[in-house]
């Protein structure tokens, strides 16, 4: 049980990371003098403000102890409390009966994102949010994967600037993204696609074309591609901060961005 002087300690906590660069306590700063995500965003340099949403869920965990309800945003909560803990207990800003409040709260994290029925309510609901993006698609650029990539990555990120790796299948349909998706989720598949990005190209650009400079920039920028025998040529090891940051530079207009879960 968390002591008398938590709320100080934390705000302290906050401070010290703040001062040392750390992108949790650049987020509470900016979040306490009142800036928005996307003003956050651009005051720290950096071209989307999505990262933004999951460093506030973690600071209300830490604060509040008000933890994040799905599978996936609570993995990346126990890591992220558990780092905070651990060098603020080191640095003797956090007492003992603090440390091990966030670390409980860091346990519980953990617990929701290994809670198989929730895992499975969560499938139901990713299926009908791709299902509902890709009836009115069309043609375009889309990018999806499966719900074991995005809760296990398969290169988790060491460095707090830098997004966790997995598998993203990168791919175009110039008649129905709907129709060319679904045609790949069928039973050879262990679980339903999850569409994360469809990116529609400016009228005249060929989507062919838009796709192969896609998949170069991945390939030149060390994304590589999945070349395992066997296996589809359009899967990456990359991230959607990389993607975003890609369709942007093509020019291309996101259709459907998967929505955030807490």
């Amino acid at each position: 049980m968390r002591d008398e002087n938590y709320s100080e300690e934390v705000q302290r906590a906050f401070e010290q990371d703040n001062e040392d660069g750390k992108r949790i306590g650049q987020v509470w700063k900016l979040t306490k003098e009142g800036k928005g995500p996307d003003e956050i965003a651009q005051a720290l340099g950096v071209s989307t403000s999505t990262f933004v949403y999951g460093y506030r869920s973690f600071i209300k965990a830490i604060e509040d102890g008000d933890l994040p309800k799905s599978t996936t945003p609570a993995r990346d909560c126990a890591s992220a409390l558990r780092g905070f803990s651990e060098r603020h207990y080191k640095l003797e800003i956090l007492s003992r009966a603090n440390y091990l409040q966030i670390r409980d709260y860091a346990t519980e994290c953990e617990q929701i994102h290994f809670d198989l029925n929730k895992r499975e309510e969560e499938d139901q609901e990713l299926e009908k949010q791709t299902i509902t993006a890709l009836e009115s698609a069309g043609p375009g650029i889309y990018v999806y994967t499966l719900p074991h990539y995005l809760r296990f990555p398969i290169e988790p990120s060491r460095d707090e600037y830098a997004d966790h790796r997995t598998y993203l299948k990168v791919g175009m349909s110039d008649k129905d993204a709907f129709k060319r998706a679904m045609d790949q989720n069928t039973t050879a598949l262990p679980e339903p696609i999850v569409v994360l990005r469809i990116y529609e190209p400016p009228e005249g650009v060929e989507l062919k074309d838009v796709e192969g400079r896609m998949h170069t920039h991945l390939t030149n920028a060390d994304h590589l591609r999945n070349r395992q025998r066997g296996a589809g040529k359009e899967w990456f090891l990359t991230h959607l901060k990389f993607l975003d940051a890609t369709a942007r530079l093509l020019n291309l207009e996101t259709k459907f961005e998967k929505p955030i879960s807490g």
